[in-house]
């Protein structure tokens, strides 16, 4: 049966609108080893062009770690705001339209039966047109040619083997970051891991490299991992960060979640010179 002339004309402002808040999905790309990060346009050097910023939110999937984020959330906003590495943009595209979605993390619907550590993939959603459209008038009207988008949250990351002969693991949680993990963990069970997810974009909202950085990682009980138990992420451990929890490792002990954030915006820009020492 022919459709009547109301649904004749109707048709074609359903389908503007359903692609206008269709999110095409990105290729997911496997991740072995830090740092992890995906590109999805063509392979540059250097991001040479003027870069903005959207302030910085918490990933969608934690609504309710919400209230125990929101220091950390305050720190990291303040500090990418005034480091210089971006411009802060005035204004967000509509919340209602779908931004750039990034999964990091172990791969979800993998093989069940396969042995060791399940495998680790960049991969997430693309902007719907309506998300692209506004940051095109945003972008325009600052003038920046790149934009980062950047999210806090918990994915779950694998354990892996220490290299050479030993029977010990670890857990790499980004770029030069591995935490130890007492060797009779079940390396089969992955841990909880706090991070900053980030995508650059251009400014008319196409995805061009997207990954994370680990900023706290959960030690796995061996008891626990032996019965399936991922590891979880205290609230304490989280409170400790804005202004305790440091990278000892590094030169001048800076903060913990500092030094993801500037490994992130390195990566993503690929400019070595922002990543931490």
């Amino acid at each position: 049966m022919s459709p009547t002339p109301f649904f004749t004309c109707l048709m074609p402002a359903l389908i503007a609108v359903g692609c206008a808040t269709m999110q095409p999905h990105l290729r997911e790309e496997p991740v072995a080893a830090p740092p992890f990060f995906a590109s999805y346009g063509p392979r540059v050097g250097p991001i040479a062009g003027k870069v903005g910023h959207l302030s910085v939110v918490i990933d969608p999937e934690n609504r309710v770690q919400q209230g125990a984020l929101q220091p950390l959330l305050a720190a990291v906003n303040a500090f990418l705001d005034s480091a210089g590495w971006s411009t802060p943009l005035d204004s967000a595209p509509p919340p209602d339209a779908e931004g750039p979605d990034i999964y990091v993390g172990v791969k979800t619907d993998g093989d069940s039966t396969r042995d060791g550590p399940p495998p680790m993939v960049v991969t997430g959603l693309a902007p719907s047109k309506r998300w692209q459209q506004g940051l095109g008038l945003i972008a325009n009207a600052q003038r920046v040619e790149f934009v980062l988008v950047i999210r806090i949250g918990y994915s779950q990351y694998p354990l892996r083997r220490k290299s050479g002969i030993t029977l010990n693991k670890e857990l790499a949680l980004g770029t030069e970051h591995v935490i130890p993990v007492g060797w009779l963990t079940d390396i089969e069970t992955p841990a909880e891991v706090l991070h900053l997810t980030g995508a650059l974009l251009t400014s008319d909202g196409k995805v061009l490299r997207a990954g994370a950085e680990g900023i706290l990682g959960a030690r796995p009980h061996w008891l626990l991992s032996l019965l399936d138990v991922t590891a979880a992420v205290s609230a304490r451990e989280v409170q400790r960060l804005v202004g305790e929890d440091r990278r000892e490792d590094l030169p001048g002990h800076p903060l913990t979640w500092q030094v993801a954030l500037r490994n992130l915006v390195g990566n993503l820009l690929r400019r070595p010179d922002l990543l931490a020492p």
